[in-house]
């Protein structure tokens, strides 16, 4: 049985440059934490990068507006 799950990382905007924002980005989504995750007890947690900088803001509005 798989659970959804999502990692998120957040800081106040005035306390992280878009510079340091998409480095992290870049980090969460690359092919070393991809395999992290595939390997991370037996792959019992997908690995999704679906959620960027670009597209975080409307996904957090769509999650918390919806029906929970």
């Amino acid at each position: 049985m798989r659970i959804p799950f999502t990692c998120v990382v957040a800081a106040a905007p005035d306390s992280v440059t878009d510079e340091q924002a998409q480095a992290l980005q870049n980090a969460f989504q690359s092919e070393e934490v991809e395999q992290w995750f595939q390997e991370y007890q037996g792959g019992v947690i997908d690995y999704v990068d679906d959620i960027t900088l670009e597209n975080s803001d409307e996904i957090w509005t769509e999650f918390t507006e919806g029906d929970a």
